[in-house]
């Protein structure tokens, strides 16, 4: 790889049916056989819970909480704290229904009020603070938060939306921003979810939307440095609005936008390198004034010339009036995978064991949302000694070791994708292939 090349990523990460039992997230269950249900802790602190699995409510409490509430536990007792201004009264009826539902008793709550300055002005609020204590929950919220929100992706579909939606309800925004082109006014919709100034955390989350074919990008305010997680491009707004629209209070009382064009975004936009090539065969194949005949000629020209970074929907646009045989290239029209491009390559000094990873059924896997492999590069630059040593493996499927005391025979049940230079650097077309290697 070298820098600006692409990675492959999937769009859209598979769907999840898999349900999470709670019992089997944490430590510290007991049966009481005399109501024969499961009980967490013991003594005072002991807390039931009626519910068996992971479901859609308490995944919202999580989100709900994760996005604008405080979790404080010790040893002794755990505090948990939901703060909201008395104009989400809809949000507050909502987190106050579901936590009756979950656990079967109220949340307490009072009213706080509140002088803030904000550019230099006072500004007066009033508050409801929510608070409760709960070891379970305290328990249950820091498994999904921890590892730096890694494990929301075992939760299964339905239960991830309600924790999106409750991120979103909580401390999210969707805005509707007017603008001008070409005369004529529209209006476009993003969608941004503050909750974290960890890097990390936010990636983590991004990689979530994907499973709801959703793309989001990591903002960094330059004046306040804090950090959003912004979906922009009408496709990938309108996925997010389909997928959990009934259950965000604010998805349902947003403004909705009906546009017969789509705006392309970030997640829709391909490789301008693999465009500029396509378009120079099509020049080439197509006269100028056939293409200037259907309006297309100016978009070849800049994406020929690498002026212009074009979106799925205009190279479509393309293909659909020429009319031709596009097949070899209908791949990248396909809305199922992202190009990620490489920022920055480095090399680290390491000197220890080297593991191979075998993933069943599955030549390709994902690590860190990005679709890897194992192969070689440059083989033409191997050692001899490398050389002899990958006989056996390849061979005999073993790898013998004698080393100190230690003679052994391991198995080596692999094989090698390896890509070579020919014998000069280069392939000489006046000499047969097989004297060049």
């Amino acid at each position: 790889f070298k820098k600006g090349d692409y990675v492959i990523s999937p769009l859209k990460l598979p769907e999840r049916k898999d349900r999470i039992k709670i019992i089997d997230l944490l430590p510290g269950w007991f049966l009481d056989y005399e109501n024969k249900r499961y009980k967490y802790c013991k003594g005072k602190s002991k807390e039931k819970l009626n519910l068996r699995f992971l479901n859609g409510k308490l995944a919202y409490l999580i989100g709900f909480v994760y996005g604008d509430g405080s979790v404080r536990s010790d040893k002794r007792r755990s505090r948990i704290e939901i703060k909201q201004s008395l104009k989400n009264k809809e949000q507050i009826k909502k987190v106050k229904k579901y936590f009756r539902e979950v656990f079967n008793k109220s949340i307490n709550s009072y009213v706080s009020e509140n002088t803030s300055l904000i550019r230099g002005k006072e500004v007066y609020s009033k508050h409801e603070v929510m608070y409760f204590g709960s070891r379970l929950f305290t328990e249950i919220y820091g498994y999904f938060i921890k590892n730096n929100l890694k494990n929301i992706l075992t939760m299964d579909d339905i239960c991830l939306k309600e924790f999106s939606a409750g991120v979103l309800d909580s401390d999210g925004c969707i805005s509707t921003k007017n603008y001008k082109k070409k005369g004529k006014r529209y209006k476009i919709q993003h969608i941004e979810f503050f909750f974290s100034n960890s890097v990390k955390d936010n990636l983590n989350f991004i990689l979530a939307l994907r499973r709801f074919d959703c793309y989001g990008k990591l903002i960094k305010n330059t004046h306040s440095n804090i950090l959003c997680v912004r979906i922009t491009g009408n496709k990938d707004v309108n996925s997010l609005k389909e997928v959990i629209g009934e259950r965000s209070i604010k998805i349902i009382k947003s403004e909705n936008i009906i546009r017969k064009t789509n705006i392309s975004s970030v997640s829709d936009k391909l490789p301008k390198k693999i465009i500029s090539e396509i378009c120079e065969n099509i020049s080439k194949k197509y006269s100028k004034s056939l293409l200037l005949k259907k309006g297309i000629w100016s978009s070849i020209y800049n994406y020929k010339n690498l002026r212009i970074q074009p979106s799925r929907d205009q190279l479509g646009n393309i293909f659909n009036k020429l009319g031709g045989s596009f097949k070899e290239y209908e791949f990248l029209l396909k809305r199922d995978y992202f190009l990620d491009k490489i920022k920055s390559i480095g090399e680290e000094e390491y000197d220890g064991y080297v593991y191979d990873l075998f993933i069943p059924k599955e030549h390709n896997f994902l690590a860190n949302g990005i679709i890897v492999h194992n192969c070689l590069d440059e083989l033409d630059k191997i050692s001899i000694e490398d050389t002899s040593a990958l006989h056996e493996a390849l061979e005999q499927q073993t790898i013998s070791i004698s080393k100190a005391n230690i003679q052994a025979t391991l198995r080596a049940e692999t094989t090698v994708l390896a890509a070579a230079n020919p014998k000069f650097g280069r392939f000489d077309p006046y000499t047969p292939i097989a004297n060049q290697i």
